[in-house]
């Protein structure tokens, strides 16, 4: 009888840990010369969010567009004809599909005829 108190009470403490984990957002992030990123999953509230910023200092930029590829998660594309010195682009949605677990995917920015491929990786 011992024998299945202490099964019992081992499943129930592995199905409580995994609870707790399912839960956590997951974070992704990249970089590169002129624009940085910052993705995240959250899959308790089935919400997913980014967050795109012009980091290069002294340079306004216009006619941008950006696309996300390679990613299950994240497959927006959008431009926009603004111009700014300090860009920054953020998309928020709710999660219709399953979640994918996915290491890494890329975020291709285009803008004032220039183009950079960011690699944008998950978080440990």
């Amino acid at each position: 009888m011992k024998k299945y108190v202490v099964i019992g009470l081992l499943l129930i403490g592995l199905l409580a840990l995994a609870g707790c984990t399912a839960g956590k957002s997951i974070t992704f992030k990249g970089a590169g010369e002129s624009w940085s990123v910052v993705c995240k999953v959250n899959p308790s509230a089935k919400t997913k969010s980014y967050e795109i910023k012009h980091i290069a200092k002294g340079e306004k930029v216009s006619n941008v567009s950006y696309a996300f590829t390679e990613s299950q998660n994240f497959d927006q594309q959008s431009q926009t004809e603004s111009e700014a010195e300090n860009m920054k682009i953020t998309g928020s949605a709710t999660i219709v599909d399953p979640i994918a677990e996915e290491t890494s995917f890329k975020l291709t920015m285009k803008w004032n005829g220039k183009e950079e491929t960011i690699i944008v990786k998950r978080e440990k």
